[in-house]
């Protein structure tokens, strides 16, 4: 009879009592108890299994399981009478700070008092009897959340000596997740108060601590011994690269095969190997990841379980401020090759912004890369690591042939863009894009891909019923080989393929008129083969993208906030904004009032997303659909002219050089009606000059509110680079209006 899975449950004894689906780890009790090491500090990375194996120590040595030998019937452990013997006679405390999560240190403190109370409660038949003096039984009973550092500090070595006196034995103290309050004391500033807190409670505990027999802590990271482990000459410390308990904390691959076997899923194996192998700990290869397996074992369906389980802040950050050779060894790991790097397995959180190579470190530790092989160096012989990415990427998706080259595309700033070359049978190659999608932008994913893929698929049958070419007019996605539109890797990433467009050229730079009129007729063109497009059923992949009255009022209230004192400084350019209020109410009023339709609309319309054709130089596809949603069709117009007829730079200094290009103005008109073919309504073409002015101002709004904001949004590459791109918007709105009359007559020609 197939068992039950239990998806997240690390009680051991409910896990046995219930008969529940349970690999057998019993081997790690014999692999420490016969290792005889006084602290052993593991670490593995989240969601491996460390709690529950902490757990199952507590059942084997505690004394309160004195009588459930029932729990170990049929596992390894149990084999023997040696160890039969030794279950349920050791008192043991077992506390976990995973919990332990706050953003000021008072409030950290008050929770892992909160657990040392827990245990005393556990333990409150100690106050019965006179085992105890009266001034012990007072310090027992004052034990709580609100007790001061001192007691805190030796409150378990405490409580070790007093069930040393009931029992006649010394106690076994078991910590899980040690590391996770040290991470949050970095991320929110406390680590130095903190440290000095842990510290004299682990040197209490762990060190002079008469009254311990031994002691097993878990985490992701090995901290510096310098940080809370200082002067404890008796801690052997596990990490992912020793080969001591390597194949007790995450299964093996004969492990995952037997359970595929057991569950009838045995035709799996190779799709479960390609998700979810990966892991390597000291010399053994092919462990995976159980959380993954246990979640596959009862949905019977591959996602990225793991990958649901944190959100990676610390690391995130680390990256985005690394130096650009860090960056680089990062795309060398995207593209699924070995870097060789050489850094200190122990994290020092109070180095992290210092030390360029202890990202590596943190990210071997939280279970994102692997060692491949380990190299000593020099006179001290310093470890060099050869260190791969825990997951192929490529290799989930339906490419045709094998993939020979993938190296890094384009100048997006946004999404990590790859080139992949695959031979075909015949000898020849063809070319795909494989894209890593910002979530920390596009924040679903799951409902952006349902834009692309919906509209792709609407265009392509416009293009063929016109005669036209769809492989080459129109983005093609490649489906996963599960046949989704995206893949959700074991990282948390989301990745997606296109076909890539050969003999086609994107440009990011306006080289010549030809180009800017080009580029509006693809555009235009784009919007006339959605005209007929259902644009109230597109999902909003940015929340009021281009709403100019909640833009107005998000300005007004960092205007008001003002969170770093700058506004004194830029009266001028609020006033400017302030001004031009009712300018931010004439398309929204016009679509809320129908006076205008809602579109399909590109929102990112720069020249770098048309491919233009190497042969005829004309405008071909329209590419980068991610926000592709609902709106007017004059916000596209309008920021095109915004960045496309300017005679300067986004950020440009001097303001004399900024103005609005008439020539240019009329040259992208011309060819956006032009490609729009008579789909535009004599209303919208009326409001083109509104539309120009409108996204200018917008966009200058957004720069004027981030410096006001303390540059939160918008990388700045100097200071008060916010406020120069601002005020460059603003003096190209005050040009627009001072051709206010020049540009409705271009416009009228084209009514």
């Amino acid at each position: 009879m197939t068992k039950t899975v239990s998806i997240g449950k690390q009680d051991f004894a409910s896990l046995r009592e219930q008969n529940s689906f349970y690999i057998d780890k019993t081997d790690l009790i014999r692999a420490w108890w016969e290792s005889q090491d006084d602290i052993t500090l593991i670490t593995r990375p989240r969601r491996f299994g460390k709690t529950l194996n902490m757990d199952m120590l507590k059942c084997f040595f505690s004394n309160q399981y004195a009588d459930r030998g029932d729990l170990f019937e049929g596992l390894s452990i149990w084999t023997e009478e040696k160890w039969r013997r030794l279950q349920g006679t050791y008192p043991v405390l077992f506390l976990s700070f995973a919990a332990v999560k706050a953003d000021q240190l008072s409030d950290v403190k008050k929770q892992i008092n909160m657990q040392i109370a827990r245990l005393y409660e556990e333990h409150r038949y100690l106050l019965d009897g006179d085992l105890l003096s009266e001034n012990e039984k007072a310090m027992y009973r004052n034990v709580s959340m609100y007790m001061e550092d001192a007691e805190s500090s030796f409150s378990i070595n405490l409580l070790c000596q007093y069930l040393y006196r009931y029992y006649g034995k010394k106690v076994i103290v078991l910590l899980d997740e040690y590391d996770t309050p040290m991470q949050e004391a970095y991320v929110h500033g406390y680590w130095n108060a903190f440290t000095s807190f842990l510290r004299s409670l682990f040197n209490a505990t762990f060190k002079s601590n008469p009254y311990l027999e031994r002691a097993v802590l878990t985490g992701i990271t090995r901290v510096s011994k310098q940080s809370i482990f200082s002067d404890l000459n008796n801690l052997n410390v596990i990490t992912t690269t020793s080969d001591e308990y390597a194949t007790y904390f995450g299964f093996t691959e004969q492990e995952v095969f037997q359970a595929l076997e057991e569950f009838g899923l045995a035709d799996k194996k190779e799709l479960v190997k390609q998700w979810y192998d990966g892991f390597t700990f000291g010399n053994h290869t092919d462990i995976y990841n159980p959380w993954s397996i246990t979640n596959y074992l009862d949905k019977k369906k591959i996602g990225a379980y793991w990958a649901a389980t944190s959100s990676n802040t610390l690391i995130n950050s680390l990256i985005q401020q690394s130096a650009t050779d860090m960056k680089e060894k990062m795309e060398i790991l995207l593209q699924e090759k070995e870097i060789l790097v050489t850094f200190d397995e122990q994290i020092v959180f109070e180095q992290l912004q210092q030390d360029k190579n202890a990202i590596w470190s943190l990210l071997l530790a939280s279970g994102y890369l692997k060692v491949l092989e380990v190299e000593q160096r020099g006179i001290l012989l310093e470890p060099w690591y050869h260190l791969e990415i825990c997951r192929k990427v490529a290799e989930n998706f339906r490419f045709a042939g094998k993939i020979t080259k993938m190296s890094p595309y384009g100048s997006g700033h946004i999404n990590d863009t790859f080139m992949l070359t695959c031979e075909l049978e015949d000898g020849s190659n063809k070319h795909y894009i494989l894209q890593r999608m910002n979530d920390d932008i596009f924040r679903n994913p799951k409902e952006l891909m349902e834009n692309v893929v919906n509209v792709t698929t609407f265009l392509r049958k416009k293009i063929i019923a016109a005669g036209g070419d769809p492989e080459r007019e129109t983005l093609n996605i490649i489906l996963t080989k599960d046949g989704a539109s995206y893949l959700q890797d074991e990282t948390g990433d989301y990745w997606r393929s296109y076909v890539f467009i050969d003999d086609a050229t994107c440009f990011d730079l306006v080289e010549k008129p030809e180009d800017f009129y080009n580029s509006a007729v693809a555009f235009g063109h784009f919007q006339q083969l959605l005209a007929d497009y259902p644009a109230a059923t597109l999902h909003e992949t940015i929340k009021n993208f281009h709403n100019t009255v909640d833009r107005f009022h998000n300005f007004l209230k960092a205007v008001e906030e003002d969170v770093v004192g700058r506004a004194k400084d830029v009266q001028a350019e609020i006033e400017f904004v302030k001004a031009r209020e009712a300018d931010c109410h004439i398309i929204c009023d016009a679509l809320a009032n129908g006076e205008i339709p809602l579109r399909v609309t590109h929102n990112d319309t720069k020249l770098n997303n048309v491919m233009i054709d190497n042969k005829t130089g004309k405008g071909l596809c329209v590419i980068d659909l991610d926000t592709v949603m609902p709106g007017s069709a004059l916000y596209d117009y309008g920021d095109s002219i915004r960045f496309g007829a300017s005679t300067a730079a986004e950020d440009e200094q001097n303001l004399d050089l900024v103005s609005c290009d008439m020539n240019l103005f009329e040259i992208y008109t011309k060819g956006y009606t032009e490609g729009c073919a008579g789909s535009l309504t004599e209303k919208e073409i009326r409001l083109m000059p509104r539309g120009a002015k409108l996204m200018t101002l917008e966009c200058g709004m957004r720069f004027l509110a981030d410096h006001l904001q303390n540059d939160i949004y918008f990388k700045i590459h100097r200071e008060n680079h916010n406020l120069d791109r601002a005020r460059t918007q603003f003096k190209l709105v005050a040009d627009m209006e001072a051709k206010w009359d020049q540009m409705n007559t271009i416009v009228e020609k084209y009514l």
